[in-house]
């Protein structure tokens, strides 16, 4: 038992994915010290009550979604598995979103998981990792919105900078550690990675990268 809750069921993933050693996993003494350390984690509890992994090996944007509305919205709870059918008449049909090969799904980008988010009334802001998004602004966006339960960030990233995977992939922050200049990401592969702590430069470049021409980033999703 860790500061209120029972960390032991979200320190080991079901598949180890080989997190790159620039990065600090949360299960570790280390990362757990850095959560007591940290002044900016006011959404960890509540995101850490309403969060669970992706159902889908493709479900990263859909599951980093619902434990935001969770989280933000108590009195009705979101599933992953509803929550696709907006896609059929808002976005893409879902045949294209899921691709043509059976079982392998491309995901959503950054425009489009907004586009969901703002379907079930939800605001959302999007901000791109492009080469305008300085350190210091990406860290000011985070400080900021993490001093409340107001808003929930979702980063979408590189995640071959990450594990020893690839492809692009979500998940809601919950802390960041000023003195280790660190951001803990609730990683919602639970079947690869486990929560991790990573340096806010290092978040900065696995999102400052492209997916499908546009750049990749962060939304800030409230309700």
């Amino acid at each position: 038992m860790f500061l209120g809750f029972n960390s032991d069921l979200i320190g080991t993933p079901a598949v180890k994915g080989g997190l790159l050693p620039q990065h600090i996993p949360f299960s570790s003494l280390q990362g757990r010290l850095f959560l007591e350390e940290a002044k900016y984690k006011a959404p960890f509890f509540d995101l850490v009550q309403n969060f669970e992994p992706q159902v889908h090996s493709t479900f990263c944007a859909i599951a980093s979604s619902v434990v935001a509305f969770n989280t933000l919205q108590k009195e009705k709870k979101y599933h992953q598995h509803t929550l696709l059918n907006p896609l059929k008449v808002t976005l893409k049909p879902l045949t294209e979103i899921l691709g043509n090969v059976p079982g392998v799904a491309p995901g959503l980008s950054l425009s489009e998981l907004k586009d969901l988010i703002e379907s079930l009334s939800f605001s959302c802001k999007k901000t791109f990792a492009d080469a305008e998004l300085t350190e210091e602004a990406l860290r000011s966006v985070i400080r900021d919105h993490l001093v409340s339960l107001d808003a929930v960030i979702l980063v979408n990233f590189d995640y071959s900078q990450v594990i020893e995977s690839r492809g692009g992939h979500f998940s809601p922050i919950a802390a960041y550690h000023e003195a280790s200049d660190r951001v803990l990401v609730l990683d919602v592969a639970r079947h690869k990675n486990i929560w991790f702590w990573i340096e806010m430069k290092n978040l900065l470049r696995a999102m400052n990268t492209l997916d499908q021409g546009s750049y990749r980033g962060l939304l800030r999703v409230s309700a």
